[in-house]
């Protein structure tokens, strides 16, 4: 009997609540907004953009795009030093620059619907030699720009197709090398 009268009481209390929802007042409190931790201001601060994130560069010929290269190599220069020995002065040697030389730039790509205008490009060397300015743009992969070169008096020197061979698939590339006598402004790519 002592059972089913907690029985009876337990089913009373559980009706009661089923009845009788607890009030809005019953809620457990909310912890104040100072215990609450700080947000994560670092989250927030946006990134700035990492300089060897460069995936591609850009070449245009007097303001024609010639398309996106995925390598560049050779933008490089150098001073030709000529030594002076000085009579009477033992302390050091003369260093005189006599010349700066610009290496042959080579840009690589797979071959794209761009090579066609870069074969426009040497072919138009036939009726005679023109030698326009370029400009090099390293492209990060949103578009970006890290970086720039502007290339005076620049010169197709060698076009290197793709190696078709079947036996050996792979992508099919192409490689572009321009001379050119020294660095400009590249202004606006």
């Amino acid at each position: 009997s002592a059972g089913t009268a907690n029985a009876s009481a337990s089913s009373a209390t559980a009706d009661h609540h089923a009845v009788h929802p607890r009030p809005a007042s019953h809620r457990p409190p909310r912890p104040p907004a100072a215990r609450r931790p700080p947000p994560n201001r670092e989250s927030r601060m946006p990134t700035p953009p990492d300089p060897g994130s460069t995936v591609f560069f850009k070449l245009s010929i007097d303001g024609q795009n010639l398309g996106l290269f995925n390598g560049c190599d050779g933008l490089s220069s150098q001073v030709e030093v000529e030594q002076h020995q000085e009579g009477g002065n033992n302390g050091f040697v003369w260093q005189l620059p006599t010349r700066v030389t610009f290496s042959t730039i080579r840009l690589t790509r797979p071959l794209t619907a761009d090579t066609a205008r870069v074969a426009a490009w040497i072919s138009s060397l036939a009726t005679g030699i023109t030698r326009p300015t370029a400009q090099i743009a390293a492209l990060r992969a949103d578009g970006s720009v890290v970086a720039q070169w502007g290339l005076v008096e620049v010169l197709p020197v060698r076009w290197t197709g793709p190696t078709l061979n079947p036996a050996s698939p792979s992508v099919a590339t192409e490689t572009l090398e321009i001379a050119h006598h020294g660095f400009t402004d590249a202004g606006g790519v």
